[in-house]
């Protein structure tokens, strides 16, 4: 069910940019590409049976909103939620709403972590045409309400700089704007726990998670606690960073926007069918057997 949602949403992607028309500009000069630029598409080589049998158990079906083809955007992986349209990208549309993805138990893309020295950090933006001089620190100013960062302060010894969102992860190569900063030296998150009249700090060695259930398990990240909440998973960085570097702790992988790759087959091992699936991603939409305007 979560390859039949799938083939719907790059089905009518591909037919909303489709057409002969072009950008105009030598970098990126086509309306669709088969990189991040667009949509990824691996070929025929990437594709598999079961693919192929999703495309065919939806010929024809896509997803309109009003008579309009939607632009269906998909990702790897949330790390917890959607963000909207207008956080991201600046669209103004119902369609593109934040969403809960906490069926999200399995993500393709995990936890992550990237280190850069602060030498190296300082030549990343030299790279992307922003000088600072030797970088001091790295601060979060602007979160969303999902964890995503759109506006990052660089301060250096000869300026100070802010990065937005795109920007950010596009000079640090990051997989995407859910992350949080930790600069070396600096104290990384402190999770306690209080039992009684008892509190005690939680060490990121040895921790066991239990669930409503009563099922026991072993945490298998020394790096970040990843803590489920009614609407979202929020990541609590633990790892020490080096003196003189500085961390990104993040989750997810992809824009955020749309469709969670991740979020989708957990949905449909829960019993979700793939119109209700699509139905959850996206708003003020219908699926519909696709016809010439």
């Amino acid at each position: 069910e979560a390859l039949k949602a799938q083939a719907v949403c790059a089905r009518s992607y591909a037919l909303y940019k489709s057409g002969f028309t072009c950008r105009g500009t030598i970098s990126n000069p086509y309306s669709l590409s088969d990189t991040t630029a667009s949509q990824v598409y691996r070929g025929v080589t990437g594709e598999s049976k079961e693919a192929i049998a999703a495309v065919k158990a939806t010929v024809g079906e896509v997803i309109y909103s009003g008579n309009d083809l939607v632009e269906t955007f998909y990702f790897s992986t949330s790390g917890g939620s959607t963000e909207s349209g207008i956080d991201v990208w600046g669209i103004k549309s119902a369609i593109y709403n934040s969403k809960p993805d906490l069926y999200e138990l399995n993500p393709e893309k995990k936890p992550w972590v990237i280190t850069y020295t602060l030498e190296k950090t300082g030549e990343l933006l030299r790279n992307s045409g922003t000088d600072v001089g030797t970088v001091k620190s790295l601060k979060e100013m602007i979160v969303t309400g999902t964890g995503r960062v759109t506006s990052l302060k660089v301060t250096g010894s000869k300026a100070t700089r802010t990065l937005g969102l795109q920007e950010a992860q596009s000079v640090f190569g990051l997989p995407s704007a859910k992350y949080k900063v930790v600069m070396g030296g600096k104290s990384a998150e402190m999770p306690y726990v209080t039992s009684d009249d008892t509190t005690e700090r939680l060490f990121s060695s040895g921790l066991y998670a239990i669930t409503g259930s009563g099922t026991l398990s072993k945490l298998d990240s020394s790096e970040q606690l990843i803590v489920i909440s009614d609407d979202n998973m929020m990541n609590f960085p633990m790892a020490d960073v080096p003196v003189g570097s500085v961390a990104f702790f993040g989750m997810g992988y992809g824009h955020g926007i749309g469709l969670s790759q991740s979020g989708a087959q957990g949905l449909a091992e829960n019993g979700c069918d793939y119109k209700e699936i699509i139905n959850y991603y996206f708003d003020d939409i219908r699926i519909d057997k696709y016809h010439v305007a």
